[in-house]
């Protein structure tokens, strides 16, 4: 006897788009490397400790990887709407641990990637100074922090994390925005919800705004 399914279950990977399938066996192989790669930058472990081209060959494999990712999520959905892009909704009825976790991988990975190109731009080709900057406009930190925190996605957020800990800005900057994101909540609620999702995000900036002066003040 076979319990009936609903209507709209598809087994996988039918259903699957065609960049999840090939992105799999990809993952599968590069898995193991990558939790090693993040564990040691996790843990902080000094690159002196490795010989120059294992460092490059690191390097080469997180840049080929970052490229992979992002590719994978654009070709992912079909991107005719807000919803599809950011609700990160399953191709599947039910969806396996698997996809779920390369969806959401592809996805958050995609928008650090964006966020760190524009800070780079910033920096490198621009010339912005940040760090004379905050150390002319230091009482401006929180506040911009705060305005940072209003943008969705974890990318911004982990920028002025950062930033912190290069010790461009102060503490209090750094409290300021972990208060007022919302991460890659804010993408899903946006889509489903908008105006709501936009209020909830103007509340929450109003305790960063008095925690980070209020720290800021305090010397931090």
């Amino acid at each position: 006897f076979q319990p009936s399914q609903p209507s709209d279950y598809i087994e996988e990977p039918q259903c699957q788009p065609k960049a999840i399938q090939f992105s799999r066996p990809i993952w599968k192989f590069s898995l193991l490397p990558s939790v090693i790669i993040a564990f040691l930058i996790a843990m902080n472990v000094e690159q002196t400790l490795f010989s120059q081209p294992i460092i490059d060959i690191i390097s080469v494999f997180g840049s080929i990887m970052a490229l992979f990712v992002v590719v994978i999520w654009a070709l992912s959905s079909k991107g005719q709407n807000y919803k599809q892009i950011t609700s990160e909704e399953a191709p599947c009825t039910p969806p396996s641990k698997l996809t779920k976790v390369l969806m959401d991988t592809h996805f958050v990975t995609a928008w650090v990637v964006a966020s760190f190109m524009v800070f780079e731009i910033f920096v490198n080709v621009v010339g912005v100074d940040l760090t004379g900057w905050f150390s002319d406009y230091a009482y401006l930190a929180p506040l911009i922090a705060v305005a940072i925190g209003l943008l969705p996605g974890c990318g911004p957020q982990i920028v002025v994390m950062t930033l912190y800990i290069q010790g461009i800005i102060p503490f209090s900057a750094m409290a300021a925005n972990a208060i007022s994101n919302d991460g890659d909540a804010l993408f899903p609620a946006i889509a489903l919800a908008p105006r709501a999702a936009v209020v909830a995000t103007v509340y929450s900036s109003i305790p960063a705004l008095i925690v980070g002066y209020g720290l800021y003040f305090y010397g931090l």
